[in-house]
């Protein structure tokens, strides 16, 4: 899985140079907004996808602990 090396901590805190010509601070910062709801939603359904994989992979393990054992006890005579 990619690395992500930004928090919505550091989104919420970047800090840009104004210039003439430069974009509107207003404008950025309630893009930034919305980027950081998005960036936590995300982060909120990997965080949810990763313990559902979490959950099944362990379901899997225990059905087929529990089919070994079934088929261990109809192999005997």
């Amino acid at each position: 899985m990619a690395n992500r090396s930004l928090t919505t901590k550091d989104i919420l805190q970047k800090e840009f140079k104004q210039s003439m010509r430069g974009y509107n601070p207003a404008e950025v910062d309630e893009y930034l907004d919305e980027v950081i709801r998005d960036y936590e939603s995300y982060n909120k359904e990997l965080t949810q996808l990763k313990a559902e994989n979490d959950r099944l992979l362990s379901k899997i393990d225990e059905l087929t602990k529990q089919e070994r054992i079934k088929d261990f006890l109809e192999s005997k005579p």
